[in-house]
C-alpha cells in the first residue's frame, strides 16, 4: 500500500502539468526517491529560495503543516505539501495575434506561463562579470528617441484633458531645467514616445525627475496606489545618422495609426507634433495643474504654489538639429510618414481589420491590460537597441557599434583599476555615472553622426 505522498507524486507525473516543488514538510525519503528524478530531466526548473522554508519543532509538526499551493487551480484540500514538476515537457502553446496562429516551442510556453502569473518562472542568473547592466554612453549634443512603457501595459496614460495637461506641463519644465530639446512627442495610453536633443548630457537626471513625478502626477489622478512604468529601462537608442532622426521623427508621427488606433495620426489627442514642425519652431502654452479632477468627480490638490503658473512647451526644428534643410527636412519626413500609413492601411485590408476609432480607446478602463501585454517578448521579435542607423546604412551602424563597444571596454577596465585601488583614473567619453554621481573626471566629446559611405 503506498502512502499518499506518493500517491501525489505519481497523479503528478501522470497528469503533466507544470508545477513547482514545494519543500514544506516533505518526508526525506520520499523527496530523496520521486523529487530528485524529476528535476534531473528538469535542470532549469529548480526550487525558488523562498520555498526551502526550514521547520521548526518535532517532525510531527512539520507533516501537519498546511499545504502552499503554487498555482491558481483549486487542486483540493487532501494532497499533501508536496507538488511536483511534471516529467513530461508541457505541449507546445498556441497563441493566436491578429489572425495568425503561431506555435512556439517549449521555452516560449514557459514564459507566457510566466506573463501571465503561473509558476512555472525561471529565474535567469548572469555571470559574476554581468551583474548588471552595460552603461550608456552619454554625451553631450546626442538625439534620442525615448519610450517608456506602463505597467503591464495598462491604459494608465489615456490621453485625456486632464492627462495631456500633466504630461506636457511636467515634460516642459524638467526639459527646461536640464536643457533638453523636443523635436516631436507623441503621448499614447500605455506609453510615451520622445524625440530629443540632450545638450548637456543629462539625460539620466532628466529621466528620473521627469518619470518620478509623472508617476506621482498619474497615482493622484487615476487613484491608484502602483508604479506607473514597467520594471524595464528607459528605451533611448542613439540616432547616429541625420537619416535616423528623419525615420524617428516619421514614426513618433504614425505612432497612432501603427497601433491600429486611427487612420490618420492627426485625429489622436495625444499626439502634440505635426509634419511641419520638422522645419519650424513650435510653442504651445499650458496652465499649471494646481487640482486635479478625477474620473468620479472629486478634486484633490496637486501642485503647490512654488510651481510656475504656466509653461509654454517649445518644440525646437528637428532641421537645425541634423543641419538639414527646412523644406527638403520638411518633405522626407512627409514621405516617410505617408509610406508608413499606406503600409499600415494596406496591412488592416489585407486581415480584414479595421481601426478601432478614438472614442473606443479613450473610454477603455484605466486599468485594462492591452494586447501587447499577453504577447512574450520572444515572439515579438523586438529588442531593444543603443544605436540606431537610418535605413540601408549598415556601415554607420557598425561604426557605432565599434564605437560603443570600445567605450563598455575602456569603462569596465577604469572600474577594475579603481577597484584595485588606483586614484589617478579618467573614464573615457560617454561615463555618466560614475562621473556625475561619484565624482570622477572623464574625458570630454560632443555627439556627431556618422557618415555611411566608407568605413575610415
Amino acid at each position: 500500500m503506498i502512502s499518499a505522498p506518493e500517491r501525489c507524486l505519481k497523479n503528478a507525473h501522470s497528469a503533466g502539468s507544470v508545477l513547482r516543488v514545494l519543500w514544506t514538510g516533505v518526508p526525506r525519503e520520499i523527496r530523496r526517491r520521486r523529487a530528485e528524478p524529476v528535476f534531473a530531466e528538469f535542470p532549469r526548473l529548480t526550487p525558488l529560495d523562498s520555498d526551502r522554508t526550514s521547520t521548526t519543532g518535532p517532525a510531527s509538526h512539520a507533516r501537519q503543516t498546511k499545504p502552499r499551493l503554487a498555482c491558481r487551480e483549486n487542486l483540493g484540500s487532501h494532497l499533501p505539501t508536496a507538488i511536483v514538476a511534471a516529467t513530461r515537457p508541457p505541449p507546445p502553446l498556441r497563441l493566436v495575434s491578429q489572425g495568425h496562429e503561431i506555435v512556439e516551442s517549449h521555452r516560449s510556453a514557459r514564459d507566457v506561463m510566466c506573463r501571465v502569473g503561473m509558476s512555472a518562472r525561471t529565474p535567469r542568473r548572469r555571470t559574476r562579470e554581468r551583474r548588471m547592466s552595460r552603461p550608456q554612453y552619454v554625451v553631450r549634443g546626442q538625439v534620442i528617441l525615448a519610450d517608456r512603457v506602463s505597467l503591464e501595459h495598462r491604459f494608465l496614460l489615456r490621453p485625456d484633458r486632464q492627462m495631456r495637461e500633466l504630461f506636457f506641463y511636467l515634460l516642459q519644465v524638467y526639459a527646461e531645467a536640464y536643457g533638453i530639446r523636443i523635436h516631436a512627442v507623441v503621448l499614447m495610453s500605455t506609453h510615451y514616445h520622445l524625440l530629443f536633443t540632450d545638450v548637456r548630457g543629462v539625460r539620466g537626471d532628466f529621466f528620473q525627475a521627469f518619470h518620478s513625478m509623472l508617476a506621482k502626477a498619474v497615482q493622484v489622478y487615476r487613484g491608484t496606489k502602483s508604479t506607473l512604468f514597467d520594471k524595464r529601462p528607459t528605451s533611448q537608442p542613439d540616432n547616429v545618422t541625420a537619416k535616423a532622426c528623419v525615420e524617428a521623427m516619421a514614426y513618433i508621427l504614425c505612432n497612432p495609426t501603427a497601433a491600429g488606433i486611427v487612420e490618420e495620426p492627426t485625429q489622436w489627442p495625444g499626439l502634440f507634433t505635426r509634419v511641419e514642425d520638422a522645419g519650424r519652431r513650435r510653442v504651445q502654452r499650458f496652465e499649471a495643474p494646481r487640482t486635479i479632477r478625477r474620473e468620479d468627480g472629486t478634486v484633490v490638490p496637486f501642485l503647490g504654489h512654488w510651481w510656475p503658473d504656466f509653461v509654454e512647451l517649445v518644440q525646437e526644428p528637428l532641421c537645425e538639429a541634423i543641419d538639414m534643410d527646412p523644406d527638403a527636412c520638411v518633405e522626407e519626413v512627409r514621405k516617410r510618414v505617408e509610406a508608413l500609413i499606406a503600409e499600415k492601411r494596406a496591412d488592416q485590408a489585407k486581415k480584414g481589420q479595421r481601426f478601432v476609432g478614438v472614442m473606443h480607446a479613450m473610454h477603455q478602463r484605466v486599468t485594462k491590460n492591452a494586447a501587447s501585454w499577453y504577447t512574450p517578448p520572444v515572439l515579438e521579435g523586438k529588442i531593444a537597441p543603443r544605436v540606431k542607423a537610418g535605413t540601408g546604412e549598415g556601415v554607420a551602424r557598425a561604426k557605432a557599434l565599434w564605437r560603443l563597444f570600445a567605450f563598455w571596454e575602456g569603462h569596465a577596465d577604469a572600474r577594475r583599476r579603481i577597484l584595485a585601488g588606483e586614484l589617478d583614473v579618467v573614464f573615457p567619453a560617454g561615463t555618466f555615472r560614475w562621473h556625475r554621481l561619484f565624482g570622477f573626471p572623464r574625458e570630454e566629446m560632443e555627439a556627431a553622426f556618422f557618415e555611411s559611405a566608407s568605413f575610415s
